[in-house]
């Protein structure tokens, strides 16, 4: 094996680990009650997170603010799971209002 091919295998395992040490650390963030301004930290600048309960969020500023909703829900409702969004509903903050409107 010459140097190139050893540099590029340590390369890869360094990746690797890379990714499993952001995976560790997002989910970390999440047992802290998805903390939203941790939670940008994990991504780009211009990063995107997608669920499909939840729809789409592009960006830090709006990363946060899905963030930030999902920790109001999870202290306003007090049970295990919560559908509030489905593919494809678009209007996060009517569904939330027609939820607690329901309590």
């Amino acid at each position: 094996m010459d140097l190139a091919e050893l540099e590029r295998r340590l390369t890869r395992l360094e990746d690797i680990e890379a990714i499993k040490q952001l995976k560790a650390r997002y989910c970390e963030i999440c047992d802290d009650d998805h903390n939203p301004d941790r939670i940008t930290s994990v991504f780009a600048e211009d990063g995107i997170w997608e669920g499909a309960e939840f729809g789409t969020a592009n960006g830090h500023a709006n990363i946060r603010k899905l963030f930030e909703w999902v920790r109001f829900i999870e202290k306003a409702l007090p049970v295990r799971e919560v559908r509030l969004w489905s593919e494809g509903e678009e209007n996060f903050e009517a569904r939330l209002e027609e939820i607690l409107a329901a309590r």
